[in-house]
């Protein structure tokens, strides 16, 4: 059985990040037919998107194929810099991450630069709150969408969703990739 390595994992990570391959995914449209955005759109998007995310999130809510989670004790917070997250949590991990902010739902993958991770997700980013949703194997799939009732899951991979609240107090001009440090 094949098992892919990190690199084959940050390039499948790469080609599932383009816009190209993933604009109109999710919604059942065919993607040879689907209208492909300019890349000035593509990148007028993802700069908007960005700028959204930027900055620092507290965990306030996990659910795990639709059940609330308890919380650890250790807050879990993601800071985001640029095309960069680190989450902080029991440990601290820090991701490469991706956007299509043309899809519906918006995806984002975090692809690890420690080591070999890769969680393909799909989120909503309104006013303060932070919504994303993968599955426990992401290196297979990314949900459909952030409720688990209404996306297909690959066998035996758990829909995990994890609302987040933006810090108010965060100093932002600190760099996601200072963070870990």
């Amino acid at each position: 059985m094949f098992t892919p390595d990190y690199k084959t994992l940050l390039i499948v990570g790469v080609l599932m990040a383009s816009p190209a391959s993933t604009f109109g995914r999710g919604t059942g449209a065919d993607d040879s037919s689907a209208p492909r955005p300019s890349a000035d759109v593509v990148h007028r998007a993802e700069s908007e998107q960005r700028k959204l995310l930027h900055g620092s999130w507290t965990l306030i809510e996990k659910r795990i194929d639709g059940e609330l989670q308890p919380l650890k004790q250790k807050p879990v917070t993601w800071t985001f810099a640029g095309d960069r997250v680190v989450w902080h949590g029991e440990k601290t991990w820090k991701f490469w991450c991706p956007i299509n902010a043309l899809s519906s739902p918006r995806e984002i993958n975090l692809v690890g630069e420690d080591g070999p991770a890769l969680f393909q997700s799909v989120y909503d980013c309104t006013g303060d709150t932070l919504t994303v949703a993968f599955f426990l194997r992401s290196e297979t799939s990314r949900p459909s969408s952030l409720d688990p009732s209404k996306t297909l899951r690959p066998s035996g991979a758990a829909h995990v969703l994890m609302v987040f609240r933006r810090n108010a107090n965060a100093d932002d001009s600190v760099s996601a990739t200072d963070q870990g440090n």
